[in-house]
């Protein structure tokens, strides 16, 4: 008696559609079933599209010139926040400089040891100027905090509250507070700063190293083939 072979279940024959190609409810045979490997690219349009999430997936792609492009890029995006940081520190240690000097302008003008004691600023004009040159200085690198200093300063409880040469010990320790305060934010600012920085030059790092296996990485493989077809 002969028995019938039944096909293996990692191969499996499509009756109905050997029965009649036309029926709707019998899916068509896959075309990589019969081990053609250009029947399957022909039949199945998996192999051209949407393999990887996009319709335009190219394996080709991911060769090493567009991964050093790539790298190229990030490491220009890198370069670009560093520069941004030390552009921001240069201009944050020349304000930081103007408070000082303006710090140093508050010690030459006295008042008693009680805070409702009474002083005069002897040359009111010519602190008055020196004031306003280095809140210029403060305005040319950043024009929003030389606004707020200069409206701070004149405000009530502050040394140029009342616009003349007088003022008390508590106005002119209220001053020096504030400016202290001012010159704390910005150190504190320079620090964050730092640590993004330490950062930044991190992943620059990387990237850079990166780049640099890649590239050795070509030049082995090249040499590799030149050394085969010798």
């Amino acid at each position: 008696m002969t028995m019938l072979s039944m096909p293996s279940s990692s191969n499996p024959t499509n009756f109905g559609a050997l029965a009649d190609p036309t029926r709707a409810d019998v899916p068509p045979a896959d075309p990589s079933a019969s081990g053609d490997s250009s029947l399957a690219l022909a039949g199945n349009p998996v192999a051209t599209s949407d393999v990887f999430g996009s319709s335009h997936f190219d394996a080709n792609a991911l060769t090493p010139d567009a991964l050093l492009t790539y790298l190229g890029t990030r490491l220009g995006g890198l370069d670009k926040q560093v520069n941004d940081i030390f552009t921001r520190e240069q201009k944050g240690e020349q304000v930081r400089g103007e408070l000082r000097e303006i710090q140093k302008l508050l010690t030459t003008v006295e008042s008693g040891p009680n805070p409702g004691d009474k002083g005069t600023i002897k040359d009111l004009q010519g602190f008055a100027a020196e004031l306003d040159a280095h809140l210029q200085n403060i305005a040319a690198t950043d024009p929003a905090m030389a606004q707020q200093i200069r409206d701070h300063l004149s405000s009530p409880g502050q040394i140029l509250a009342n616009n003349d040469d007088q003022f008390t010990t508590a106005e002119l320790d209220a001053t020096k507070d504030y400016l202290n305060m001012v010159n704390k934010d910005l150190e504190s600012g320079s620090q964050l700063d730092m640590i993004s920085l330490q950062s930044l030059m991190s992943a620059r790092q990387t990237a850079i190293q990166l780049a640099t296996n890649l590239v050795a990485a070509c030049a082995d493989s090249a040499k590799s083939i030149a050394s085969n077809i010798r």
